[in-house]
């Protein structure tokens, strides 16, 4: 969780859900936020659009029956929890979650889902999410709903083609950064201002990059494109030049030439950036079909240009999707690697499931070096068909798949949200509060003192002193508030896994056809960074658990053997779940019903 500051806030109570609502979406952007906490890729609308696109699909034969499934399940989950879906479809909303959970004919399904477009196209989705959540902040007690209409908003934003780098930093700017408009935040009212910077308009825009020699061998080309190609320097308006603009257009002889990609139509100039970068790679491309030996560099950076040229700054490549992972110090990395190697080389470890890890290993690392995002989402996908080969007959592939990942997510999920909660705290600059998890008697290190303050219903007294503790942090606040009603009994335990175990499944399912619609149709979705995070996260944790299990065994194993063990670790965890069924988290019973043992 990321700390700002509110040296611009005159904070009341009162202001307290803009309060919460400005450090959420800061929250779900931030580039090392946990998978839990993320913007999600799909809300109401996007899944009614998904629904509709995958019926065109399997109507023309690219796609699976088995494919709708999943899409209807989630859909139907999300409409009786989504406010804005509430909100515009009244009470056709009830008929609707009914029918989809027919086993109707696909064409009868394709008539739902046009009608799900119609109600919730256009700008009506997004108007009403704006409205809502206009109505909604000004009650502090309904942080709940407030949470469930920012993120469908956020996720809105970014599928109708603003990128997040763009909400995240006009977020900060707005909300957090002195000396930016306004000067200071004293009204819930100030929400008017900041969702105008979101009204969906596209701008007309143009991107300068810099290009090494050999793009004069394509001038010709890309005088029949909107591209430009030229060695001088273009005649770009500034307000006032910043060094960074200056030196960008200073000489340079390694990336000598300009090439102005012009008529680019998106919602901001990160976007821009993005969309001028890949029109180039799309030119080097076809390049690249004739000319094997040559290199055709271009910058990272560009200057992005409005109307008539008026510079609106300049703009690096975002952070790749593959790069928003936790890293180790680096001077670790001899003592890490070593371990590592050991590890997957011990005679502990089968010939052909060393082989699988190693190659699943090299996919890693092209996926993390490739560009694009699909080759990303390509190159991790086929690292985890390689760790996971064993499939029965009759059960679709992906199916068995996604079985097998679950449990490497739902293992340890609680510690997983711990620790993050135990960064913020230790993060949130209130040494007092951090003191209060450091100095519980219960719990053998930070992680299960932490889950021990939380779950156990015992310590509410210091979970209401940390409460006070952490002030005006009332996003962190009410993430521990809301994790401690999930975990403080063996039933909201297990359903919370259960929850989590669910949409995996989903989101799993969607990367593959993901993978698929890339694959065999060349298409792209918008959101195709968000399961890029998401997968890169299962695809670590699963090569973690596989090499601590393979550490600590005493005897030869392979992968399909740890699988098996963690499978039914996970379904012996949910059966003392429910044979504990209406008991409360104490302090002898908590690390038993959080993890099973």
């Amino acid at each position: 969780m990321k700390y700002v500051n509110l040296k611009k806030w005159k904070y009341s109570q009162e202001l307290e859900g803009l309060l919460f609502f400005a450090q959420l979406v800061v929250e779900l952007l931030f580039d090392y936020t946990i998978d839990t906490y993320k913007v999600p890729a799909m809300n109401s609308h996007g899944l009614s659009d998904e629904l509709y696109q995958t019926i065109s699909e399997v109507e023309s034969g690219a796609t699976k029956l088995a494919a709708i499934k999943p899409i209807k399940e989630e859909l139907c989950d999300r409409l009786t929890k989504d406010p804005v879906a509430i909100s515009i479809l009244g009470e056709l909303r009830n008929e609707l979650i009914s029918c989809l959970n027919r086993n109707d004919t696909i064409a009868q399904t394709r008539v739902r889902a046009e009608l799900l477009q119609n109600k919730l196209g256009g700008n009506e989705y997004l108007a009403e999410n704006k409205r809502l959540l206009k109505e909604t902040l000004a009650d502090i007690k309904q942080k709940e709903k407030i949470n469930s209409i920012t993120r469908t908003l956020i996720t809105e934003l970014i599928n109708i083609g603003y990128s997040p780098e763009y909400i995240y930093f006009e977020t900060i700017k707005f909300f957090f950064m002195a000396g930016k408009y306004p000067s200071v935040i004293d009204n819930v009212s100030l929400i008017d201002d900041y969702l105008e910077k979101f009204s969906g308009k596209k701008l007309n825009l143009s991107a300068v990059f810099r290009a090494s020699e050999n793009f004069n061998h394509l001038k010709g080309f890309a005088k029949t494109t909107r591209i430009t190609i030229q060695s001088d320097t273009p005649s770009i308006k500034f307000v006032r030049k910043a060094p960074k603009e200056t030196n960008f257009l200073s000489e340079n002889q390694s990336l000598p030439l300009y090439v102005i990609v012009n008529g680019i139509k998106d919602c901001d100039v990160f976007s821009a950036r993005e969309g001028g970068d890949e029109a180039i790679q799309l030119l080097d491309s076809f390049a690249r079909y004739h000319v094997h030996r040559r290199d055709f560099n271009w910058s990272d950076e560009a200057i992005i240009c409005g109307e008539n040229n008026h510079s609106l700054g300049i703009y690096d490549k975002p952070v790749a999707a593959t790069l928003k992972r936790p890293e180790p110090d680096i001077n670790r990395l001899s003592a890490l690697t070593d371990a590592t190697f050991r590890t997957v080389m011990s005679k502990n470890l089968k010939e052909e499931s060393m082989l699988r890890i190693v190659r699943a290993f090299i996919r890693h690392d092209m996926a993390v070096k490739s560009e694009a995002p699909e080759s990303q989402l390509l190159e991790l996908w086929a690292a985890i068909e390689v760790l996971f080969t064993t499939y029965a007959s009759g059960e679709e592939k992906i199916l068995q798949i996604a079985r097998s990942i679950v449990p490497f997510e739902t293992m340890g999920y609680a510690a997983k949200v711990a620790s993050y909660l135990y960064r913020a705290i230790r993060n949130s600059d209130k040494p007092e509060a951090l003191k209060i998890v450091n100095e519980m008697e219960k719990g053998s290190n930070e992680i299960e003192k932490c889950l021990a303050l939380v779950s156990i219903q015992d310590n509410e007294e210091k979970r209401n002193k940390l409460y006070e503790m952490l002030g005006e942090h009332v996003l962190l606040i009410n993430k521990i508030f809301d994790m401690k009603k999930r975990i403080s009994s063996a039933d909201s335990i297990r359903s919370m896994l259960i929850a989590h175990e669910q949409r995996v499944t989903w989101q799993i399912q969607r990367i593959y056809r993901a993978r698929n619609l890339y694959i065999h149709s060349g298409k792209s979705l918008p959101y195709v960074k968000i399961l890029v995070e998401n997968l890169h996260s299962y695809l670590d944790r699963v090569l973690d658990v596989l090499i601590e299990r393979i550490k600590l065994t005493g005897h030869l194993v392979d992968i399909d053997q740890i699988c098996l063990d963690v499978r039914l670790g996970y379904e012996a965890h949910l059966q003392l779940l429910e044979k504990e069924k209406g008991e409360v988290c104490t302090q002898d019973n908590y690390k038993v019903l959080l993890f099973g043992r």
